[in-house]
């Protein structure tokens, strides 16, 4: 279509416009939704009127639930594909506890029983926590052509909820966890916030002295009486959460298998440590750098 013509088109903001003899104006249409699939056909081939095609691909992080700072439900109605639907107990909860130990930590103040929530008290401390996630799940990806972003949604025109990253991850709060992350279905992965939080205290732990326990994790009692200590561990939490995130994406691109760049054979399969359930690909338990489990292998 040529700028003197007539016609439509939309901007890079979602917007419709109308192209008339006299110019560009816009029209009071809905704009369309904003997400890695929009086709961008435009004047000039993109925004930049280059002529080159755009291509996005991004990843989102979704904080489930209605706690401060949380981001909702996803409103898809099949429950075997959503791990984040309202009234299933998966919403996250701003909580630290002692992680329970029978050598270092066995008394009631300990484990998820102790629980106690500070976003009421310490919104910053939530900031601390999804500020670190989203720099860390970005910084995984960040020689790529790929957008990490927090999570979002739109309806399409049938109604339907629809996810606008091509994976998204989303952050629980369920207790027990199963684990650290799971990759859940097609389009989702799940990490679990206090399974990460527990792994922050081992991570902010120390090599003990003399006799076992020879690793001792960091589990202040709470108020902390030293909080730049203990805001180290929502930093970790917020770091582990972003790694976490970024390594089961990776399991979504193991099943990417169309590009010819790396022989079709999809993203390498990254699980590391000694764990005898790490068979999937059939490779087997594989040793994480320097035997050292507190490395979160994701792109080598």
């Amino acid at each position: 279509m040529g700028v003197t013509g007539v016609g439509t088109s939309y901007s890079w903001k979602g917007n419709w416009n109308a192209i008339t003899n006299g110019g560009v104006s816009s029209l009071a249409l809905q704009p369309m939704p904003i997400t890695w699939k929009s086709p961008w056909t435009e004047l000039g081939g993109n925004p930049s009127a280059n002529g080159g095609g755009t291509i996005r691909h991004s990843f989102g992080l979704f904080w489930c639930g209605t706690a401060y700072a949380a981001q909702g439900y996803w409103a898809n109605s099949d429950s075997k594909e959503n791990p984040c639907q309202q009234g299933h107990n998966d919403d996250v909860k701003w909580g630290y506890y002692p992680e329970f130990n029978s050598t270092t930590c066995a008394t009631s103040a300990c484990g998820h029983g102790a629980v106690q929530y500070f976003d009421q008290d310490h919104p910053e401390w939530v900031a601390v926590i999804q500020m670190a996630a989203l720099r860390s799940f970005q910084q995984a990806y960040k020689d790529y052509k790929i957008q990490v972003t927090l999570g979002e949604r739109h309806v399409d025109a049938l109604g339907n909820e629809q996810l606008d990253q091509e994976y998204t991850v989303f952050v629980l709060g369920d207790y027990p966890f199963k684990a650290s992350g799971q990759y859940y279905s097609q389009p989702a992965s799940i990490v679990y916030y206090y399974g990460v939080m527990e792994g922050a205290e081992e991570a902010r732990g120390r090599l003990g002295v003399g006799t076992e326990p020879y690793w001792v994790n960091y589990t202040p009692s709470y108020p902390p009486t030293d909080v730049p200590k203990f805001v180290a561990i929502l930093q970790a939490l917020g770091a582990g959460i972003g790694n976490s995130a970024a390594h089961e994406v990776s399991h979504h691109l193991e099943l990417v298998t169309n590009i010819s760049a790396n022989q079709n054979l999809g993203m390498p399969f990254i699980d590391c440590g000694l764990n005898p359930d790490n068979t999937r690909q059939g490779a087997g338990p594989i040793t994480c750098e320097n035997n050292d489990n507190f490395v979160l292998w994701i792109l080598q």
